[in-house]
């Protein structure tokens, strides 16, 4: 699934009864640790319609991910 989420609020529910096919990652820690943390803030002027903060955030390139999590 692909799309954008813009909630004050967003509930996703990690209880076992809603998984299935679960798979174990392999050296999970080691592959966090080599995913690069970022300070960033978003292109408001760009994307007016999108309600996004000045604010700084805090967080991860989502594509860069994949290098570490292929099927994540």
């Amino acid at each position: 699934m692909i799309g954008n989420v813009l909630a004050s609020s967003f509930i996703m529910p990690s209880d076992l009864r809603y998984k299935k096919n679960i798979q174990e990652i392999n050296s999970p820690l080691s592959k966090l640790k080599q995913v690069r943390g970022v300070t960033y803030q978003y292109k408001r002027d760009e994307f007016p319609t999108m309600g996004f903060t000045d604010a700084v955030q805090i967080g991860f390139i989502a594509q860069e991910r994949k290098k570490y999590f292929r099927n994540w």
